[in-house]
Protein backbone atom coordinates (compact mmCIF):
# COMPACT_ATOMS: atom_id res chain seq x y z
CA UNK A 1 0.00 0.00 0.00
CA UNK A 2 1.31 3.24 -1.30
CA UNK A 3 1.92 5.60 1.76
CA UNK A 4 2.80 9.40 1.89
CA UNK A 5 4.74 11.24 4.18
CA UNK A 6 6.63 15.09 3.59
CA UNK A 7 9.62 15.91 1.98
CA UNK A 8 12.32 16.72 4.18
CA UNK A 9 12.31 20.47 4.83
CA UNK A 10 9.48 21.00 2.55
CA UNK A 11 6.70 20.47 4.27
CA UNK A 12 3.45 21.60 3.24
CA UNK A 13 4.55 22.16 0.17
CA UNK A 14 5.51 18.39 -1.10
CA UNK A 15 5.31 15.09 -0.56
CA UNK A 16 6.80 11.59 -0.82
CA UNK A 17 5.37 8.02 -1.58
CA UNK A 18 6.74 4.55 -0.90
CA UNK A 19 7.02 3.96 -4.49
CA UNK A 20 8.61 7.12 -5.54
CA UNK A 21 6.06 9.03 -6.20
CA UNK A 22 5.56 12.75 -5.26
CA UNK A 23 3.56 15.09 -5.61
CA UNK A 24 2.87 19.37 -4.58
CA UNK A 25 0.62 20.06 -1.74
CA UNK A 26 -2.73 21.98 -1.80
CA UNK A 27 -1.75 25.30 -0.31
CA UNK A 28 -2.35 29.14 -1.08
CA UNK A 29 0.66 31.78 -1.80
CA UNK A 30 0.38 35.37 -1.42
CA UNK A 31 2.21 37.22 -3.97
CA UNK A 32 3.47 40.65 -4.16
CA UNK A 33 3.89 41.85 -7.96
CA UNK A 34 4.59 45.29 -8.56
CA UNK A 35 3.26 46.33 -5.48
CA UNK A 36 0.07 44.71 -5.81
CA UNK A 37 -0.54 41.88 -3.78
CA UNK A 38 -2.98 38.48 -4.58
CA UNK A 39 -3.30 35.02 -3.56
CA UNK A 40 -2.50 31.82 -5.87
CA UNK A 41 -4.10 28.83 -5.38
CA UNK A 42 -2.47 25.73 -5.45
CA UNK A 43 -4.00 21.96 -5.84
CA UNK A 44 -2.71 18.88 -4.95
CA UNK A 45 -1.09 16.82 -7.81
CA UNK A 46 1.64 14.28 -8.78
CA UNK A 47 4.46 15.71 -9.93
CA UNK A 48 5.94 13.94 -13.11
CA UNK A 49 9.34 13.00 -12.59
CA UNK A 50 11.02 12.88 -16.03
CA UNK A 51 14.50 10.99 -15.90
CA UNK A 52 18.20 13.36 -15.94
CA UNK A 53 21.26 12.97 -17.28
CA UNK A 54 22.36 10.61 -15.15
CA UNK A 55 19.21 8.01 -15.48
CA UNK A 56 17.35 8.64 -11.90
CA UNK A 57 14.29 10.44 -11.43
CA UNK A 58 14.62 14.43 -10.46
CA UNK A 59 12.57 17.54 -9.58
CA UNK A 60 12.80 21.10 -9.39
CA UNK A 61 11.34 22.12 -5.51
CA UNK A 62 10.02 25.29 -5.01
CA UNK A 63 9.85 27.03 -1.66
CA UNK A 64 10.07 30.76 -0.81
CA UNK A 65 10.69 31.67 -4.23
CA UNK A 66 14.00 29.89 -4.68
CA UNK A 67 14.40 26.47 -6.72
CA UNK A 68 16.34 22.94 -6.17
CA UNK A 69 16.91 20.64 -8.08
CA UNK A 70 16.93 17.15 -6.10
CA UNK A 71 16.79 13.33 -6.88
CA UNK A 72 13.62 11.60 -5.97
CA UNK A 73 15.44 8.17 -4.54
CA UNK A 74 17.37 10.91 -2.35
CA UNK A 75 13.46 12.31 -1.16
CA UNK A 76 12.37 8.70 -0.65
CA UNK A 77 15.30 7.87 1.76
CA UNK A 78 15.16 10.98 4.05
CA UNK A 79 11.53 10.86 3.98
CA UNK A 80 10.93 7.02 5.03
CA UNK A 81 14.16 5.57 6.37
CA UNK A 82 16.10 8.53 7.42
CA UNK A 83 18.44 11.51 6.21
CA UNK A 84 22.01 10.79 4.68
CA UNK A 85 25.25 11.19 6.23
CA UNK A 86 27.48 13.31 5.02
CA UNK A 87 29.54 10.98 2.34
CA UNK A 88 26.94 8.70 1.84
CA UNK A 89 24.95 7.92 -1.41
CA UNK A 90 21.77 6.25 -2.01
CA UNK A 91 21.93 3.02 -4.22
CA UNK A 92 19.20 1.00 -5.79
CA UNK A 93 19.54 -2.62 -5.08
CA UNK A 94 18.56 -4.25 -7.73
CA UNK A 95 21.02 -1.38 -9.88
CA UNK A 96 17.09 0.28 -11.99
CA UNK A 97 18.20 4.13 -11.66
CA UNK A 98 14.33 4.87 -11.48
CA UNK A 99 13.30 2.03 -9.51
CA UNK A 100 12.42 4.30 -6.68
CA UNK A 101 10.26 2.20 -3.95
CA UNK A 102 11.69 2.45 -0.58
CA UNK A 103 12.52 -1.40 -0.35
CA UNK A 104 14.80 -0.86 -2.92
CA UNK A 105 16.49 2.15 -1.54
CA UNK A 106 19.84 1.41 0.64
CA UNK A 107 22.83 4.18 1.80
CA UNK A 108 26.17 3.31 1.27
CA UNK A 109 29.06 4.79 2.21
CA UNK A 110 30.77 7.06 -1.13
CA UNK A 111 33.61 4.33 -1.39
CA UNK A 112 31.56 1.19 -1.01
CA UNK A 113 28.76 2.73 -3.52
CA UNK A 114 31.65 3.50 -6.18
CA UNK A 115 32.89 0.31 -6.00
CA UNK A 116 29.49 -1.33 -6.13
CA UNK A 117 28.78 0.90 -9.65
CA UNK A 118 32.25 0.10 -11.29
CA UNK A 119 31.67 -3.96 -10.11
CA UNK A 120 28.53 -3.98 -11.89
CA UNK A 121 29.84 -1.68 -15.00
CA UNK A 122 32.35 -4.13 -15.40
CA UNK A 123 29.88 -7.02 -15.60
CA UNK A 124 27.40 -5.50 -17.75
CA UNK A 125 30.14 -4.33 -20.35
CA UNK A 126 31.35 -8.20 -20.15
CA UNK A 127 28.18 -9.01 -21.07
CA UNK A 128 28.04 -6.69 -24.16
CA UNK A 129 31.42 -7.68 -25.06
CA UNK A 130 30.21 -11.21 -24.66
CA UNK A 131 27.26 -10.41 -26.65
CA UNK A 132 29.08 -8.85 -29.73
CA UNK A 133 31.25 -12.13 -30.12
CA UNK A 134 27.66 -13.80 -30.49
CA UNK A 135 26.84 -11.31 -32.83
CA UNK A 136 30.04 -11.42 -34.69
CA UNK A 137 29.76 -15.12 -35.25
CA UNK A 138 26.54 -15.50 -36.01
CA UNK A 139 26.75 -13.03 -38.95
CA UNK A 140 29.98 -14.38 -40.15
CA UNK A 141 28.33 -17.93 -40.33
CA UNK A 142 25.74 -15.99 -43.02
CA UNK A 143 27.80 -14.38 -44.28
CA UNK A 144 30.62 -16.87 -44.65
CA UNK A 145 28.60 -20.28 -44.20
CA UNK A 146 30.79 -23.40 -43.49
CA UNK A 147 31.93 -26.12 -46.17
CA UNK A 148 29.82 -28.65 -45.93
CA UNK A 149 31.65 -31.55 -47.42
CA UNK A 150 30.60 -33.10 -50.48
CA UNK A 151 28.50 -36.65 -50.50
Amino acid sequence: MERWKPVVGYEGYYSVSTLGRVRSEARTISRKDGGRGHTVNYRKRIISTPPAGGGHYSLGLNRGGKRKTVEVHRLVFEAFVRPLLPGEHVHHLNDVKTDNRVENLQALPDVEHKRLTQKRLKEKCALADFLTLCWIIQLKEKVMPRATPPL
